[in-house]
Parts: structure tokens; C-alpha cells; sequence
């Protein structure tokens, strides 16, 4: 099966694309801002994700473009879900500034990690 890096992966999407790829015997790897949560993920009320052994966290920091290599080595796909959440604030012109800049950021910090890999 592959190994799935998945950006934003604790959020609302990234927890039930989780769920699945999980049930569908794949390996996640979720990369955030603060590596493994205190709680465990937990999407759906059935999800047996708190103990999966296919279940991993890595780092990154987006202001300061590093990642933990060893996730992007690993990772057969990658899915980009992280960013600034679209209904979290009202949009003005700086929030949408806000949302645009978290995606292109972080899009670059993995194109960056990417390239490095010989």
C-alpha cells in the first residue's frame, strides 16, 4: 500500500481523508505545525485511528520553510490541504491576503523539500 503525506490533515477534510486511506490500509503521515496532537485524531465515532501504527506526525514551520525531510522522503503522494481556514474570519483585504499567502507558502515549502531530494 502507499504512504500518503497529508498537509492540514487535522482539520475537518484532512481527518476523514485520514479515516479512509487508513481503513483502505494505507500509511498517513500528517504534517502540521506541532507535530503529533495531545489528543488523538479522531474523524469518524467509529475511527480506530488513536492507536494505528499506520498513523504518523511530522513537522513543519511555514514562516521559517522547514519540514521534516524524512516525510517528504517517505511519501509515495502528497495531498496539500493546510491554509489559512476560508470561514474562520470575515474577509477583508487583509484576511484574504492571510488565506492566499498561508497556501502559497506553504505550496513552496514543498516544492523546496521536494527538489532536495536527489
Amino acid at each position: 500500500m502507499a504512504t500518503i503525506m497529508i498537509t492540514g490533515g487535522t482539520g475537518t477534510v484532512g481527518k476523514r481523508l485520514t479515516d479512509l486511506l487508513l481503513k483502505k490500509g494505507h500509511s498517513v503521515i500528517i504534517v502540521g505545525r506541532g507535530g503529533k496532537p495531545k489528543q488523538p485524531l479522531k474523524a469518524g465515532a467509529n475511527s480506530g485511528n488513536a492507536n494505528n501504527d499506520n498513523l504518523s506526525y511530522e513537522q513543519w514551520n511555514i514562516e521559517a520553510q522547514t519540514i521534516d525531510e524524512s516525510a517528504i522522503q517517505q511519501a509515495d503522494y502528497i495531498i496539500h490541504l493546510a491554509g489559512a481556514g476560508v470561514a474562520d474570519k470575515r474577509w477583508s483585504d487583509a484576511r484574504k491576503k492571510a488565506i492566499a499567502d498561508s497556501r502559497i507558502n506553504s505550496c513552496a515549502l514543498i516544492v523546496k523539500a521536494l527538489s532536495s531530494i536527489p
